[in-house]
């Protein structure tokens, strides 16, 4: 994970059991496999399964540091023990030696389609709005905040394998991970070093509850050497990787009662805060600060906007919208934009909000619906849909 940046139109992410639907497809459908700095260990080869890997009908080159590992696990037609890069450069040398004619721009463009035909990196799961949040959406917003300069520190558990699966690096070791089993409890103390070693950049470090539970230290040494780590907990009350491999007459030892870690931070003077019972949620494009549309009551009327609160991370200061009935960040900074619904429409309308100001400005207002805030990526343009009732069409007009 991260050996280069998935944002490149050629990397396909990772392989395996928990890889990139896209990439096992490549793999598998090889003739040949030049396999570079992987040990093809059975954890990244869905355990050895000769559905996926096949020597038989594939040939395998295996490029490494380490000399015991070539032929680990596949006999291989040609093991080289080498530095990666040198052994890369030689080989391309010599394709350039031989005049090899190919069409990089097809190849790159083929890759680029079976992609997105695969939703490589875009599966539905990640835009959820279930409750409990569903861990691929906790990924997405993630995903969404973290600057290629940022570092992402992942703790052992089922949390790795959501992150490795769905978050997509930007660049070359973004992603910092213990591999293979992996201990639990990794996570908090690797990003505090993170954090240390990298000062100008920001740190994330996403834990399952049994692996921030091991470490409640990390939280006293974050405070005392002012490290500005963000630890997002995804609380499921059980060490689920550990009773996902236990038969399920004989789980024992692995779920326990709901802790509440946002009460244990605020215990060491730390600013935090518990997600729960949210339609939506998302960071600001900085960062800096959380919102989340809270859940329509019951009895609640059809079409009316609900609860926003908009958190600033760093002092936890909170400011609550009602009536909200979409709202969205800008890509940089932190604008947010807001669509209100409120009852019979009056008021209705679409406003921009700026946290570090607390600015609210109102750029249209009128007894009709606000739909579809899209900010453009590059910019600072914000589209939206604005209804316009014709009683002569029978569908709503925009």
């Amino acid at each position: 994970k991260s050996t280069i940046r998935e944002t490149h139109d050629c990397a396909l992410g990772t392989m395996g059991a928990i890889g990139q639907k896209v990439a096992n497809q490549k793999i598998t459908s090889a003739d040949v496999i030049l396999a570079v700095g992987s040990s093809l260990a059975p954890d990244n080869t869905k355990w050895l399964s000769p559905e996926f890997i096949d020597p038989t009908r594939q040939k395998i080159m295996q490029i490494d540091i380490e000399s015991r590992n070539a032929a680990w696990t596949f006999p291989v037609e040609i093991g080289i023990t080498s530095d990666a890069k040198l052994a890369l450069q030689a080989i391309i040398r010599g394709i350039r030696a031989r005049g090899v004619s190919y069409d990089v721009g097809e190849r790159i463009e083929s890759l680029k389609k079976a992609k997105l035909e695969a939703d490589c990196f875009a599966e539905e799961i990640i835009n959820s709005d279930q409750t409990p949040i569903a861990p691929e959406r906790v990924v997405k917003e993630v995903n969404a905040i973290l600057d290629e300069d940022d570092l992402l520190v992942l703790d052992g558990g089922n949390n790795r394998m959501w992150f490795t699966h769905h978050f997509q690096c930007k660049k070359p070791g973004q992603v910092l991970a213990g591999g293979g089993v992996a201990a639990i409890g990794y996570g908090p103390p690797a990003a505090l070093a993170a954090q240390i070693i990298h000062p100008e950049s920001r740190v994330i470090c996403a834990c399952g509850d049994g692996g921030r539970m091991m470490h409640h230290y990390a939280l006293e040494m974050a405070r005392d050497l002012q490290l500005p780590v963000t630890f997002v907990v995804l609380n499921n009350s059980c060490l689920g990787n550990v009773r996902d491999f236990l038969a399920a007459d004989r789980r024992m030892a692995t779920e326990y009662s709901e802790p509440d870690f946002a009460r244990i931070a605020q215990g060491f003077s730390l600013n935090s805060v518990r997600v729960e019972d949210v339609q939506r949620f998302a960071f600001s494009g900085d960062g800096t600060h959380l919102a989340y549309l809270k859940y329509a009551p019951e009895d609640a009327e059809r079409g009316v906007g609900q609860v926003l609160l908009v958190r600033e991370l760093a002092t936890g200061t909170e400011i609550h919208f009602g009536n909200v009935g979409d709202f969205a960040w800008a890509h940089e900074g932190h604008l947010l934009a807001l669509t209100i619904s409120a009852s019979g429409e009056e008021g209705n309308g679409v406003q921009l909000f700026d946290p570090s100001s607390g600015q609210l400005r109102v750029l249209d207002s009128e007894n009709t619906t606000y739909e579809g805030l899209t900010w453009r990526e590059d910019g600072a343009d914000l589209a939206l849909f604005k209804a316009d009732p014709d009683p002569l069409f029978a569908d709503t007009a925009y």
